[in-house]
């Protein structure tokens, strides 16, 4: 069964990854999809037209810098010119900063996190919604954290966990504001996943985090991708305002 068989969907940051993951996913499942990086290469290109194939779908890709304001509004009025609804949109991209203690922390790397992690993907939220809102009907998905939940005991860095707990609250508050207009919001709080960010770091990080887990072991970025996929499609139509947590048992 297809889940998002005629559906319209824009994901950020899908050249690898849980992004990539989730392109994938949601291909697999009929839907149509604006494919987001931040810069165009023949290779993503060519990566993207053969998935297409791979699942009759149709899948655009679209290149912009998410913290570049203009480049947003000149990506999405490319999306427009598709005259296609969009039906849900999937905030994915984010980066992960270097790790260092608060007091130690540039001030200038706290503002390039959350401007990333938080505003860029509320600036194009606040623009798709308009959309949807004249639609009346939308799902918007956002890549949260447990680092935005564990605020007692996580080890993330101080401008990534506040990043990511900006969007827990920015769920909530959306959810209530765009539920009349049949918009439901929620997003997906992973644990340790394995992408090629998250290898970035210190080993001992990873060890420590694998056994604070239930499960004794990182997450993929496919199951990730499949609970995007669940709170996407009609399987949780009567979710909204949630997080649903990803991350092996905490």
């Amino acid at each position: 069964m297809k889940l998002l068989e005629n559906k319209h969907v824009l994901i950020t940051g899908c050249r690898k990854g849980i992004g990539r993951a989730t392109l994938e996913k949601f291909a697999s499942h009929g839907a149509s999809i604006w494919a987001h990086v931040r810069s165009m290469t023949p290779e993503f290109q060519s990566s993207a037209a053969e998935t297409a194939s791979k699942y009759g779908v149709e899948i655009h890709p679209i290149g912009f810098d998410l913290n570049d304001e203009d480049a947003v509004k000149a990506g999405f009025k490319e999306i427009l010119q598709h005259k296609k609804p969009i039906d849900i949109l999937v905030n994915n991209a984010g980066i992960l900063p270097e790790s260092r203690l608060f007091p130690m922390t540039p001030i200038q790397q706290v503002r390039d996190v959350m401007q990333t992690n938080f505003i860029s993907a509320i600036f194009l939220t606040q623009l798709v919604s308009r959309c949807m809102i004249r639609q009346k009907d939308g799902v918007i998905l956002f890549l949260a954290s447990v680092a935005g939940l564990n605020l007692d005991g996580d080890t993330a860095t101080f401008e990534y966990s506040a990043s990511k707990a900006a969007l827990v609250a920015a769920v909530k508050k959306l959810a209530r504001e765009l539920a009349p207009f049949h918009i439901r919001v929620n997003a997906v709080a992973p644990g340790l996943v394995e992408t090629e960010m998250v290898r970035s770091v210190k080993e001992s990080f990873i060890q420590q985090t694998v056994e604070a887990t239930l499960l004794k072991r990182p997450g993929k970025p496919e199951e990730v991708a499949d609970a995007l996929l669940f709170l996407a499609s009609n399987m949780s139509s009567f979710i909204t305002g949630e997080v649903l947590r990803v991350d092996g048992g905490r």
